[in-house]
């Protein structure tokens, strides 16, 4: 949608204009209802083609075409065909340079990189950052539903851990806690398997240590065993 303002310094034949998304460009919408960019002197950078636009960041704008929404940079060049019901952006906080884009379409996630190359297919009903997400680049996926089951995937797109477990814990200190039914068990940030599923708790690591129960409680380090 857009909030419509007039721009003198532009004239017609572009109708009704956005306000400026960034670097002096306008959206405009034309007698037809479709949207385009121009520049503050009035020349057209991206044809009126597309239902709606909405900028993104570096150079690149979320478009559609009907309902279905892709990407195009600042030149009208099509990067992600519009096909998919919807893309979005994980951003870095404070002045970070990274960004996760995230595909969705059918009811299903996936993934692409910062260049917007797909890493994973639409394939996940649900997709979430994954506690400090930004130091370990790890998302949570759900692979099924009723029940739930969950796995782990890097940004990249490596699956680290199928979906086939019942809860992930965030990351702490290098290591994993994964829920099997009603028993835990820790894995390493490679999905390696550090300890076997026998507990009934399991925390985060701190300090290198972390609190578990079952048939024993205490304390287990980086390497699974009790100490």
């Amino acid at each position: 949608s857009f909030s419509y303002q007039d721009h003198k310094n532009i004239d017609e034949p572009y109708g009704t204009y956005d306000v400026m998304f960034t670097d002096g460009m306008y959206a405009f919408r034309n007698p037809d209802d479709l949207c385009g960019v121009i520049d503050k002197h009035g020349r057209e950078l991206i044809a009126p083609k597309y239902n709606r636009l909405e900028y993104m960041a570096n150079g690149y704008f979320l478009a559609w075409i009907g309902e279905q929404c892709g990407v195009i940079d600042k030149n009208g060049n099509t990067i992600v065909d519009c096909t998919y019901d919807a893309v979005q952006s994980w951003q870095e906080a404070d002045g970070g340079k990274k960004t996760v884009n995230i595909i969705y379409k059918d009811g299903k996630w996936g993934i692409m990189d910062n260049d917007f190359r797909i890493l994973a297919e639409p394939r996940f009903t649900e997709i979430e950052p994954c506690g400090e997400f930004w130091n370990t680049g790890f998302i949570k996926v759900c692979g099924k539903t009723a029940p739930e089951k969950y796995g782990l995937l890097s940004t990249d797109g490596k699956v680290l851990l199928d979906c086939r477990y019942d809860a992930i814990s965030d990351p702490s200190e290098g290591r994993i806690a994964v829920r099997s039914g009603e028993k835990w068990a820790y894995f390493d940030y490679q999905g390696r398997q550090i300890t076997e599923f026998i507990y009934s708790e399991a925390m985060d690591f701190s300090d290198g240590l972390a609190f578990v129960k079952g048939e024993k409680t205490g304390f287990v380090d980086k390497s699974g065993k009790l100490v």
